[in-house]
């Protein structure tokens, strides 16, 4: 071994280490070595040689060369550079021939500039010998791309080089170069240019090459650029120092600031840093219609193997993951039941415990960039996964950061001192012009993404000179673009046709998108070569799995530029690659058939979305995906059956979000087009919800004629579940309008229908709810709970978390009657927190109330008041009479009881007055013990005349506890 050791390091000295290795492992078949890959080729020459040669003995050439060589060859071994052949007086080198490094272009260009210091070092210090050494100097060109590496000779004689025309392109930008520069290709400059200080020269003509080219001269490692620009966000040394500090230490960080101040560039360089520093970065990007994708983040930051390992003891909740990240762990059929609230708390938990792991782990950072565009449900996981010890950077573009208690960084535009600095940095140039600056600032408005467009834009009119260090602008051009979209769109006018092709193919595909959907979509065969001069022009950039625009300006100016005609064919062929390879995504899908006019495959996948929303209660979500499939099904006129189906899906989110009017508007179109098609189960189910509607508008006649038709259509058809529904409605409305006699003759024929057809249905927990109610109301409290707590079993049978939240509101009621009020508490919390999860604003109006009620009866008053003014606002946002007239009248009692008689008396008698106009009996009823108590307070007004009015509204509205508690206010007045 240690002779084999020996030869190999003498061969290392003719050839590349891994080649000489190569030739002794394997000897007979080393003359087939060989490979084409990705190289940067540094040709140096001392200038002037011929006229020092004619000087000189050869014995002391011999010397020179060999004295400034061996300094060359330190800083080549230090870079990892691979000497191709000595020329003479001249250098061929490689950087990635025999080993390849990412940062290669990098290695060759700091390589060079040792070089250069070396000649200098050896000029102002000649080592002694016995004659003077004359002072030189060194031309460099450099040049990146794709070569032939290997052996190439027989065997009399063989030797190691690369052939291709990167070679001749550096020796060409060596010639060019004069004595003591560098001149590099533009390959060599895109890669190297965020670290590398440069002064672009004019297009160059090279021979052998058709066009002229682009040649850039080497000034000065990044130093002076960070010097030029330290308030810049691009690249900001100071800024990204800060941040990493500030979340190393575990304290979350926002960026925030408008589209083009740098955040995205700002992140990517820190996500870097972090790599080196041994994290292992997360990163997640928001799509703008991201708030409409319920829990977005966890399919983002949960990984997609290895996850049970994760859960340790919380392995049980690992079923509740599978509609977020498509797995399909057993037992989901355990959380069908559970409401809405506690599958969230639950889901948030598994997450929790499973990124804590995977953090401490991986020693994971998590970065979510477009924050401001995270649903709900993300949002509230995001603040909850920022308490994990791990760094988190998010950016948005709002004024306040979705985090508490985080570190704030703004990003603003820049001044014109500032804007002149950002150009002196993307320009790599020491000074620029005043009229330049001033031009720039007054376009751009200091943005940094529009400044460097608009540059780039300028560079290729050929109006903006850089001479002698100096940027300046020679005139303005005639036919400047109108803001950042035209000047995006002229700089992708330049591109070659190739990359321009699949820039418009991303920008059909979306903000995100695979290399898959582009390959298909293009039908370029080189894409991933486009992809990535793209990605190094600056127009798109790498994200985890796949690639996105920069920004989302970009993608919109490529996007309008597309012909209508090529955009629908285009959409129609993501749409049908989504649906064939993930169609899962069933959002993106039945947004691309949409775009592309497809609209009976866009209803069906909106449809599809809207159903998976409802089925874990995200009801606006739910809302927004129905209403998109309406739209599309009435574009394809499609089957009038799915059209009834969807709107009254769309009738029941409105009622849920408590948006009666629509509610309504949704019944009266679904009515009207199930006559039209003469279906008789559509017409009875839009006469119900329109009942339903009317019910709850106050408008007890209307309700109850349609509930009347409703019922006679489904007794026609036998559907005894959907009869029973109708007579419950019945007994509500009439309950509602203060006629308890009807109302407990229908609960009680439902519930002998239900009882002789042996029928447990969802519909018969509503008839046990509504006994409950009625028996409440005539002070038998022990057998209203028994019909409460029937109605619960049922709900949580079949997983009605709606009518479990208001089983709960009423115990509550019954547990104040008794002074249980820390367990009234409970069911009270647990009913508001119900319906604030599924956006259930009439649930939340009366949990509200009753919540505040109860802080006060307990002396809570300051609680109280906020509860009852928030319920104010959400009635008077969502026009709810009834919800305002409760509101305003425990606003009044608020006051009353603090003693602040004057507004006690506006809030209560403006509660009795909305009640009497919006003939609301039982808002009125309580309005009237309001103001008795308000009366008895203040020692003023006519005590019988309200207590007699109180009585008269009692009776119409079945209520007997009313005049109890008048009563007993009466009793505890003083004489």
């Amino acid at each position: 071994m240690k002779r084999e050791e020996k030869i190999v390091g003498k061969l290392a000295s003719f050839l590349p280490e891994t080649v000489a290795s190569a030739i002794i492992s394997n000897p007979d078949d080393f003359y087939i070595l060989g490979e084409r890959r990705e190289v940067t080729v540094l040709f140096a020459d001392i200038t002037g040689f011929v006229s020092i040669s004619e000087k000189s003995d050869p014995e002391e050439l011999f010397i020179l060369i060999n004295t400034y060589f061996k300094r060359f060859i330190d800083a080549i071994k230090r870079y990892d550079g691979t000497i191709d052949k000595f020329l003479g007086d001249a250098l061929l080198v490689l950087f990635g021939a025999s080993r390849a490094h990412p940062d290669d272009p990098m290695r060759a260009v700091i390589c060079a500039g040792e070089i250069l210091k070396a000649v200098e070092d050896v000029n102002s210090h000649p080592p002694k010998l016995h004659f003077r050494l004359p002072r030189i100097s060194v031309s460099i060109g450099i040049a990146t791309g794709k070569v032939v590496s290997g052996l190439v000779g027989d065997d009399t004689h063989r030797e190691y080089t690369v052939i291709g025309d990167t070679v001749n392109l550096a020796s060409r930008l060596e010639t060019l170069a004069s004595p003591g520069e560098i001149l590099v290709s533009e390959e060599t400059f895109i890669a190297t240019n965020d670290n590398i200080l440069y002064e672009s020269l004019p297009p160059q003509k090279i021979r052998g090459k058709r066009k002229k080219q682009r040649v850039y001269r080497f000034i000065s490692e990044r130093m002076e650029k960070e010097e030029l620009a330290t308030d810049v966000p691009f690249g900001l040394k100071k800024t990204e120092t800060e941040i990493i500090e500030t979340i190393e230490k575990g304290v979350p960080v926002a960026i925030l600031g408008e589209t083009g101040t740098g955040k995205s560039l700002l992140v990517r360089g820190i996500k870097d840093k972090l790599l080196r520093s041994g994290y292992s970065p997360i990163l997640v990007e928001t799509p703008s219609w991201g708030k409409n994708l319920y829990l977005f983040l966890a399919g983002k930051i949960l990984p997609k193997k290895g996850i049970r390992s994760l859960a340790g003891v919380k392995k049980n909740l690992l079923p509740l993951l599978n509609p977020l990240i498509l797995t399909s762990f057993p037992g989901e059929e355990n959380f069908e039941s559970i409401l809405p609230e506690e599958r969230e708390r639950l889901t948030f938990e598994i997450i929790d415990e499973i990124f804590r792991r995977l953090a401490r782990r991986n020693r994971s950072a998590l970065i979510v960039e477009n924050s401001s565009n995270l649903d709900r449900a993300s949002t509230i996981l995001l603040r909850r996964i920022s308490k994990t010890p791990c760094p988190i950077l998010i950016t948005a573009t709002e004024k306040t950061a979705p985090v508490e208690r985080c570190a704030t960084f703004r990003l603003r535009n820049f001044s014109l001192s500032k804007t002149k600095s950002f150009i002196r940095y993307i320009l790599c140039v020491p000074r620029v012009g005043k009229r330049l600056a001033g031009f720039v600032h007054k376009e751009t408005h200091g943005n940094p993404g529009h400044i460097k467009e608009m540059l780039s834009f300028l560079i290729d009119k050929g109006v903006l000179r850089i001479s002698g260090g100096k940027a300046e602008l020679q005139s303005v051009p005639d036919d400047l673009p109108d803001g950042m979209a035209g000047l995006v769109i002229s700089r992708v006018d330049r591109l070659d046709p190739g990359s321009r092709a699949v820039l418009k193919s991303a920008a059909v595909a979306g903000e995100q998108f695979t290399r898959p959907v582009i390959r298909f979509l293009s039908r370029e065969k080189g894409c991933s070569f486009y992809l990535t001069k793209l990605e190094k022009s600056g127009l798109i950039r790498r994200i985890n799995g796949g690639f996105a625009f920069t920004t989302n300006t970009i993608k919109e100016a490529v996007y309008s530029s597309i012909l209508e005609s090529q955009r629908i064919v285009a959409h129609r062929m993501v749409a049908a690659f989504l649906e064939a390879n993930d169609r899962d995504k069933l959002e993106a899908i039945a947004f691309q058939y949409n775009a592309g006019k497809n609209y009976q495959k866009a209803f069906s996948f909106f449809y599809l979305a809207g159903k998976k929303y409802s089925s874990i209660s995200a009801t606006r979500e739910a809302l927004y995906y129905y209403e998109n499939a309406y739209q599309a099904w009435r574009k394809t006129k499609g089957k009038e059956k799915d059209g009834i189906e969807l709107l009254l899906s769309m009738s029941k989110m409105h009622w849920i979000l408590g948006e009666l009017e629509e509610m309504l508007h949704l019944g009266e179109l679904a009515l009207a087009l199930a006559k039209r098609c003469g279906m008789q189960e559509s017409i009875a189910n839009a006469l119900s919800a329109i009942g339903l509607a009317y019910d709850e508008m106050g408008k007890f006649e209307q309700a109850t004629l349609y509930h009347r038709k409703a019922e006679d259509i489904y007794r026609q058809l036998q559907q005894f579940p959907r009869i029973i529904d109708a007579l419950n409605n019945l007994g509500i409305t009439a309950l509602d309008a203060g006629n308890t006699v009807l109302a407990e003759k229908k609960f009680t024929e439902a519930l002998k229908l239900a009882q002789e057809r042996k029928l447990i249905e969802a519909s018969l927990a509503d008839v046990y709810a509504s006994l409950g109610y009625l028996l409440f109301s005539r002070g038998k409290l022990s057998e209203a709970v028994e019909y409460y707590k029937k109605a619960e079993k049922i709900d949580e049978q079949f997983g009605n978390i709606r009518g479990q939240a208001i089983n709960g509101i009423n115990i509550a009621n019954i547990l104040m009657e008794k002074g249980e009020y820390s367990s009234e508490e409970e069911y009270l919390t647990r009913a508001l927190d119900i319906f604030t999860k599924i956006s259930d604003i009439r649930g939340m109006l009366l949990a509200m109330n009753n919540l505040g009620e109860l802080k006060r009866v307990t002396g809570d008053i300051n609680s109280a008041w906020k509860l009852h003014r928030r319920a104010k606002r959400l009635a008077l946002a969502h026009n709810d009479p009834e919800a305002l007239t409760d509101a305003l009248r425990n606003m009044g009692l608020d006051k009353l009881d603090i003693g602040d008689t004057r507004n006690a008396r506006r809030y209560i008698y403006r509660s009795l007055t909305l009640a009497r106009e919006n003939i609301d009996k039982s808002g009125e009823l309580e309005a009237e013990i309001a103001r008795l108590s308000y009366i008895v307070k203040v020692g003023r007004g006519n005590r019988g005349s309200c207590l007699r009015r109180i009585e008269q509204l009692s009776a119409e509205t079945g209520n007997r506890f009313a005049v109890e508690r008048a009563r007993a206010i009466l009793q505890e007045a003083p004489v």
